[in-house]
C-alpha cells in the first residue's frame, strides 16, 4: 500500500468520464474508450506487458454487447488499479494514480 511519501510515475484522470458514467450521461463503453486513450499516452504503454494486456482486455470489452460490459469493466478496472499500485522505478514510487 502506498505511503504518504509515495510518488506516482503517471496519472490517469478519468474523474469526469467516471462521473458522467455514474450519472448515466455517458455509456460505460465510452468510459473504456476514454481509459484506452489515456493509457496509450503513457510512456510505459509499449514497454509494460501487464499494461498492454489490460489494454487488450479493454479492446475486447468494447467489442462485446452492452449487457456483458458491467462485470467486465469491474474486472479490468481492478486489474488497472492493481497495475497502478505496483512499485515504480523507485521504492517509494508507484506506476500510476488512477483518478476516478
Amino acid at each position: 500500500m502506498p505511503t504518504s511519501k509515495t510518488t506516482w510515475e503517471n496519472i490517469i484522470d478519468i474523474e469526469d468520464a467516471w462521473s458522467r458514467t455514474e450519472n448515466k450521461t455517458m455509456e460505460k463503453v465510452q468510459l473504456i474508450k476514454v481509459l484506452m486513450q489515456n493509457i496509450k499516452t503513457l510512456d510505459s504503454f509499449f514497454k509494460d506487458k501487464d499494461l498492454r494486456n489490460i489494454y487488450d482486455e479493454m479492446e475486447d470489452i468494447v467489442k462485446k454487447h452492452e449487457d456483458m460490459i458491467t462485470k467486465d469493466i469491474n474486472d479490468v478496472m481492478n486489474k488497472l488499479y492493481d497495475w497502478g499500485d505496483q512499485t515504480g522505478s523507485t521504492e517509494n514510487s508507484r506506476k500510476c494514480f488512477i483518478k476516478a
